[in-house]
């Protein structure tokens, strides 16, 4: 009879709800252990390998073999995980622009804000923060 043990991580971002699962399972005949990787991103806004398994013979896995597949899948799903943070299409409406170094960035990466008529901007730094508030002769402390 088969038998199935996995284990399920959730992680829930501002981005998207992310579920990883890792299954280890046999055959019908007892003879084989397939184990299997399964990653779900909702929403799925970029391209990920969702799905990834490996099998080996019961009377012989190779625990090496186990490990680096093991550990190559969580790098695959590091760096997915962190590309989301970088994906734009993800971030379209957290990514802001710094009205002097005009460059785009992550809201949560901004270094300084200011209120500036009745709007919150956002800054990579104190220093083109500091330069907006004299070029608008905003007085900052």
């Amino acid at each position: 009879m088969p038998s199935t043990r996995k284990v399920t991580f959730n992680f829930q971002s501002r981005l998207a709800c992310v579920s990883l699962k890792f299954s280890a399972y046999t055959d019908r005949d007892v003879q084989k252990v397939s184990l299997s990787y399964d990653l779900e991103i909702i929403p799925a806004l970029m391209q990920f390998k969702p799905h990834h398994e490996v099998e080996f013979p019961l009377n012989a896995v190779d625990k090496e073999a186990v490990a680096k597949w093991i550990d190559d899948r969580i790098v695959d799903f590091v760096r997915t995980y962190f590309s989301m943070g970088e994906n734009e299409i993800y971030l379209k409406d957290q990514m802001v622009g710094d009205p002097i170094a005009h460059n785009r960035f992550p809201k949560a990466a901004a270094a300084r804000t200011l209120e500036w008529q009745g709007k919150k901007l956002y800054f990579v730094g104190e220093e083109t923060r500091r330069e907006f508030a004299k070029q608008n002769k905003i007085p900052v402390a």
